[in-house]
């Protein structure tokens, strides 16, 4: 037999992420024991409530830290509307990553264990829908941060970067809104080492807590971007950006499915409904609105999958 102990207390604190601790004894030899109790409870925590968390950076008198904004079941990637292999090419990506023989492998050969993915394209093409279907295909919790925060410190970035629990997803919004390239300042700064955000925080900081000694392993980033062409090259080299993936204007076949996803649960005849989508997508012209757009505009039809046609 073995025996098991556990110890929680509450502790002040300025995060979330703070506010409580657990501490658990196993007398006993056997190691296997404890590693399987953890992992045991982490299926059962994560089957009995598999609701993706939405945590925003803020800063606040000097204090930086992560607050929960909302809580919501997970999105189905059927209600993704992507071109091509997009969200496969992610999925499977992401799949090898948070495979244990990969982390092993990644030890072995003294790599950090950490993945990055730069989301670029115009506003509204779907690339928040994106990290939030894959929180919830992955289970993860997104944490999201503007560096655009004008309250946002050096320090402050440290310290909310290192409150980050491990299998997170962290998303940098629109990160060219906070440095401009290089190139396009014609500066004579060395790429990453002196250029400053217009937050005051240094573009070598951002660095350093992605990537640098003792920065945080076993997550995910994804960086979102309208204007890639702005960035400068430090923050999209290899290792720090592992994949690019645009996200473009609506296609017509994108068209087709966007209309087919909103009125092929009204019960109308599945052939009628593949006939109006054709249409639909004949009528609205190719790669010039965003999958934003179109929904906005079928929501004011929600109801009359003719009447939207015909429109």
């Amino acid at each position: 037999g073995y025996l098991i102990g556990l110890y929680r207390e509450a502790k002040p604190g300025t995060t979330i992420l703070t506010e409580e601790s657990e501490i658990i004894w196993l007398y006993s030899t056997n190691r296997s024991i404890l590693q399987t109790l953890l992992s045991d409870v982490r299926d059962l925590q994560t089957s009995k409530d598999h609701w993706v968390q939405y945590f925003r950076g803020e800063t606040a008198k000097d204090v930086s830290y992560w607050y929960l904004i909302a809580k919501e079941p997970p999105r189905s990637p059927s209600t993704l509307v992507l071109d091509g292999e997009v969200l496969a090419d992610i999925v499977s990506d992401i799949k090898e990553y948070l495979d244990p023989s990969t982390g092993h492998f990644y030890k072995r050969i003294g790599k950090p264990h950490r993945r990055g993915f730069l989301l670029h394209g115009p506003p509204g093409t779907g690339k928040s829908s994106l990290c939030a279907v894959l929180a919830g295909m992955f289970y993860m919790n997104i944490y999201t941060l503007s560096l655009n925060s004008s309250n946002l410190t050096e320090s402050g970035l440290v310290k909310i970067f290192r409150d980050l629990p491990d299998h997170t997803m962290i998303v940098l919004e629109d990160i060219d809104r906070a440095w401009a390239s290089v190139e396009q300042s014609k500066t004579d700064i060395p790429s990453g080492t002196g250029s400053q955000a217009r937050t005051g925080i240094s573009l070598s900081a951002l660095l350093n807590v992605l990537d640098g000694n003792g920065a945080k392993e076993k997550r995910v980033l994804f960086m979102t971007t309208n204007h890639r062409e702005n960035l400068d090259s430090a923050l999209t080299r290899p290792g720090r950006i592992d994949q690019t993936f645009y996200l473009g204007y609506a296609t017509a076949t994108m068209i087709r499915e966007l209309f087919t996803l909103f009125y092929e649960p009204l019960g109308v005849d599945k052939d009628e409904i593949v006939g109006l989508a054709g249409r639909f997508a004949s009528e609205v012209p190719s790669e010039i609105f965003t999958a934003a757009a179109i929904q906005n505009f079928l929501l004011k039809h929600k109801d009359a999958p003719e009447i939207a046609v015909s429109s």
